[in-house]
């Protein structure tokens, strides 16, 4: 099994744009993505929407990832089989997390309960705080990630495909 598409889960998911959902998951949730690069996950969400060609609606299952859905299980199943990685599925998880706790906490403001805003903030505080150290041990410091980014970039356009072949060789 080589591709996303390939899961019988996904094979069986009906949706009117299934092939754009599919790319919006793969575009988002992939551990090499350059869109982990964004640190606003709802900006993040807002740019795999536009390149899979999916329009951005806040309230939509996708972007939501409500109880039970399907697509809650589809990314789940990209996560399992194709990430490879419990630290990149837990840190999915917890942006995903702390994008819902930013909405409750501005739930409780509106609502005017100051008291368990303030303890929902101090718990996305050290949510932030576990996000911020499993980025990174997944990715190292962003001058590092740009580093290696261009090493590779070098490694494969600067060498002829004959010259990439005898250097895996």
């Amino acid at each position: 099994m080589n591709k996303f598409s390939d899961l019988q889960v996904v094979r069986e998911y009906q949706h009117k744009d299934k092939s754009k959902l599919i790319k919006y998951i793969e575009i988002l949730y992939s551990k090499t993505s350059e869109l982990n690069k964004i640190d606003n996950l709802t900006e993040r969400k807002k740019e795999a929407c536009k390149r899979s060609g999916i329009a951005y609606d806040e309230d939509a299952d996708y972007i939501t990832l409500k109880k039970d859905s399907t697509i809650s299980h589809l990314i789940y199943c990209y996560l399992s089989y194709f990430c490879h990685s419990n630290k990149h599925h837990s840190l999915m998880a917890n942006q995903q997390l702390f994008w819902r706790m930013q909405r409750v906490i501005m739930e409780f403001i509106d609502g005017g309960n100051l008291d368990e805003a303030i303890k929902m903030s101090e718990k996305s505080e050290a949510l932030l705080s576990r996000i911020q150290r499993q980025l990174s041990e997944l990715y190292g410091s962003s001058d590092l990630i740009e580093m290696a980014e261009t090493e590779m970039r070098k490694g494969i356009i600067m060498r002829s495909p004959e010259e990439r072949v005898r250097k895996t060789a």
